[in-house]
């Protein structure tokens, strides 16, 4: 709850929302997270692959924070901003390694 919350509460920031203006998509704000992770952190790496328009899957290797949990809850908090409805489905792969299953819709 921590990190979901932590991510609507940044992205409504000024900072946030100009973000959101110039980045008005899920799949294009989670690529912008991994491609400038470096900003966040030092270590493990993050690649992003789209499945399709609504579903991308964002792998990590060499995680430190707690896949299950913590970036699930960051996740989920992203889709939350962008007034979408999705799912995050964490996947281990190893003791720091896995990906995350993230789907968004808009509601009807």
């Amino acid at each position: 709850m921590i990190w979901r919350n932590a991510a609507s509460h940044y992205l409504s920031t000024a900072f946030g929302r100009s973000l959101v203006a110039l980045i008005p998509s899920p799949i294009r704000y989670i690529r912008w997270l991994a491609d400038h992770r470096d900003h966040f952190c030092n270590h493990g790496t993050w690649t992003v692959i789209e499945h399709d328009a609504n579903y991308v899957t964002m792998e990590m290797k060499d995680e430190l924070i707690w896949l299950e949990t913590a970036h699930r809850g960051g996740a989920e908090g992203v889709l939350a901003a962008f007034g979408v409805r999705g799912t995050v489905e964490p996947e281990l792969t190893g003791p720091y390694d896995g990906r995350l299953h993230i789907r968004w819709w808009r509601p009807s």
